[in-house]
């Protein structure tokens, strides 16, 4: 049982360890440095460092290169877990490979341990596991995010925490709860280093998020979707 452990959790780490952002970056646009891209706030002029994900990648070379990444981001995990499922089914293998595989993602070997927010890392593990959870957490978060609060953080953060109660009640196993809690905590450390930048909070000021969702194409459909609403993000 143990070797098993250690073999699922070490090949989902060195699987999720491959930047597909920077693979398609350097192939789409060699000389493209992602540690560049920027978002700008007009009113204050404070920027904010982009994280090298498919959203920053996508900021420079459109969405559909940010689709790619995010797709392929997305079947780096969702290939081993599979596979660990179908190997051992019964067993929670695929669930140690499935946090590894995010862990590797938000940490590469390979990278010196910088890497993407594993939202689509996540999702490549919830297809295989509970593709329900994705439709169903996405929906509640998007509804409660972005229309009734219209909080673009919130809309991002609310899934991910609902995943909790969601393998809660749908399974009532304690090793789909913990994997919803080590998935938070995951996204969570990234996303605290993510809000330290976005927040300044050494210089007292804070970037709008209308103006880091104008300059994402992720961001500025989320606005479009609004605007047909009847709502206006401030």
């Amino acid at each position: 049982m143990l070797p098993l452990l250690l073999l699922s959790a070490l090949s989902g780490y060195l699987i999720g360890s491959l930047s597909f952002t920077r693979v398609v970056t350097k192939t789409l646009s060699p000389d493209l440095d992602l540690s560049s891209i920027v978002v700008t706030d007009p009113a204050t002029g404070e920027e904010y460092q982009r994280p090298p994900n498919a959203t920053t990648a996508s900021m420079a070379l459109g969405w559909r290169a940010g689709c790619i990444i995010g797709a392929l981001d997305m079947a780096k995990v969702f290939l081993p877990v599979l596979g660990w499922r179908l190997l051992f089914p019964g067993q929670n293998y695929h669930l140690v490979a499935a946090i590894f595989s995010v862990a590797g993602n938000n940490w590469p070997i390979y990278y010196r341990f910088k890497g993407g927010s594993g939202l689509s890392a996540t999702y490549g593990s919830l297809l295989v596991i509970d593709p329900l959870g994705i439709m169903a957490t996405v929906a509640a978060g998007f509804i409660v995010g972005m229309i009734l609060l219209r909080s673009m953080m919130l809309t991002f953060t609310l899934p991910m925490l609902l995943l909790i109660p969601w393998f809660w009640f749908r399974t009532g196993d304690i090793a789909y709860i913990l994997f919803a809690v080590v998935l938070n905590i995951l996204y969570f450390i990234n996303f605290a280093v993510d809000a330290k930048e976005y927040l300044r909070k050494g210089k007292g000021k804070i970037i709008s998020e209308r103006a880091i969702m104008e300059q994402m194409p992720k961001g500025r459909a989320m606005l479009k979707i609004l605007d047909k609403l009847g709502l206006k993000k401030k």
